[in-house]
């Protein structure tokens, strides 16, 4: 998370959407200074606003869930900066199995995408994002970052410098075989058409089953008071407490926090 009190802006860090190259290009050109985790939640940064502070200018940013799942497959598969091997002790649970599917049994995507996607996907946008000041979509990440920086009145210096590119040859649609499309269809659909997001033009006769739609309407609701005030952020590494009453309650939390994981789904 970045803030900057002299342009009064905060930058929520949604993972996956370019997050990394935003709060270095906010910190090094734009007065901005780190609070937080990197991907701390509104909520929490709400928690420590001062009154000021919670009036000021909030974006972030989102991705197509399509090329987002596509993405995270070729962090595990080419284990993205030693990340998980580094770490695998203290991986979550999910994310072990992840890895060990894709990088040591060498699953190709079909296979990951049918293991951990099986519900209607939703991630951390559904706690704040719709109220949010200014979203950058990943698809237009340029102009939607210049766009933001126009909201707070501040003009671009440059364009945007990407940093922490995950490896992968061609588009992810490369990535998705014919009958891969219906099962997608059912896990995104509903989460693409929240977000104004389409299905491929080429998945001619795929639509978004009622059923998938009705069931991401139900789980709404729980995702959100869980990932509001449930979740400690025991499945991202980078979000684990540090205080030896965080990793206490962490510890207590955890084997709940899985079982909400597997009823709400990824």
């Amino acid at each position: 998370m970045i803030i900057s009190d002299e342009h009064r802006y905060v930058f929520i860090a949604q993972p996956h959407t370019a997050c990394s190259a935003i709060q270095t290009e906010l910190r090094r050109m734009y007065g901005g200074r780190p609070i937080l985790e990197k991907h701390a939640t509104y909520a929490a940064f709400i928690r420590r606003a001062t009154p000021e502070q919670k009036g000021y200018f909030v974006f972030s940013g989102i991705r197509d869930p399509l090329d987002e799942a596509v993405s995270l497959y070729f962090k595990y598969r080419t284990d993205h900066k030693g990340r998980y091997s580094a770490r695998l002790p203290v991986l979550a649970e999910r994310q072990r199995e992840a890895f060990e599917l894709v990088a040591a049994e060498e699953a190709d995507f079909a296979s990951y995408l049918r293991r951990f996607y099986r519900r209607p996907y939703d991630n951390d946008t559904i706690v704040y994002h719709k109220h949010m000041d200014h979203i950058i979509r990943f698809e237009h990440l340029q102009e939607d970052f210049s766009a933001a920086l126009g909201h707070i009145g501040l003009e671009q210096v440059r364009p945007l410098p990407l940093v922490n590119q995950t490896t992968r040859r061609g588009s992810y649609l490369e990535q998705y075989p014919a009958d891969l499309w219906p099962h997608a269809a059912k896990v995104f659909g509903p989460f693409m058409r929240k977000w104004g997001y389409e299905l491929p033009s080429a998945w001619v006769g795929v639509t978004v089953p009622r059923s998938s739609m009705v069931a991401f309407r139900l789980l709404s609701p729980l995702r959100f008071v869980y990932r509001r005030y449930v979740r400690l952020g025991s499945l991202d590494v980078e979000r684990r407490p540090t205080s030896r009453l965080g990793r206490a309650i962490a510890a207590v939390m955890r084997p709940i926090d899985r079982a909400m994981h597997r009823l709400f789904g990824h």
